[in-house]
């Protein structure tokens, strides 16, 4: 680049009157000053990209509770793992807790409807009643816990709101359910279970 280049790119406000330099020798001065100016200017341009850059990129942190935050990689929320724990601890009580109520019932009514069973004892009766409640208990518990650890995989993982969460875990769950045959007649009750779930909700937001 020629002299005559180099002073038209000095601006005025850089050119002081007075200076006892040659005319030569100050305008290289001025435009080499010009020149670091611009390269200081574009690295810290470049280092303030980069640092945008690093801040938008998705971080998976491990928090002091045990839980773990995922930011800009999934849409869900957070999880924790005793937050995981309740949410099953609860699911399961209240569906030992159904379950066991559904299970007298049932024996009740077939221990009154059967001519074998009315001719049993009353010892007799007492061990079908006890197994009908414990079965079914045990067979609730494990579905409704397993059907709000569902729930809550998929606010976690996309958190598409409650409704919609109650609808996706629950279709998961009565699908378990249907698989066999022998835990098929337990779905009236299973679907009981999942709209007293959705009521409360529905409630609660009231």
């Amino acid at each position: 680049m020629s002299s005559w280049e180099r002073s038209r790119r000095i601006p005025w406000s850089k050119i002081q009157q007075g200076s006892n330099e040659p005319p030569e020798k100050y305008r290289e001065r001025l435009y080499n000053e010009m020149k670091r100016e611009e390269e200081a200017a574009a690295i810290k341009t470049e280092t303030e990209t980069d640092l945008n850059k690093e801040k938008s990129i998705p971080k998976t942190t491990e928090n002091k509770n045990g839980s773990f935050s995922s930011k800009g990689l999934l849409r869900g929320q957070k999880f924790s793992t005793p937050d995981l724990f309740r949410h099953v601890a609860f699911g399961g009580c209240i569906g030992t807790i159904t379950g066991a109520t559904f299970g007298c019932m049932d024996s009740l009514k077939e221990a009154y409807s059967s001519t074998i069973l009315k001719r049993a004892s009353t010892g007799a009766k007492m061990k079908f009643m006890m197994q009908g409640v414990s079965r079914s208990g045990f067979l609730f518990g494990a579905f409704f816990g397993s059907f709000h650890a569902v729930k809550y995989g998929i606010r976690v993982v996309a958190d598409p709101g409650k409704y919609a969460e109650v609808i996706m875990a629950g279709m998961v769950s009565t699908a378990a359910l249907a698989y066999k045959p022998t835990t098929r007649a337990s779905l009236p009750y299973a679907t009981m279970l999942i709209a007293m779930d959705t009521a409360h909700l529905f409630m609660r937001d009231m």
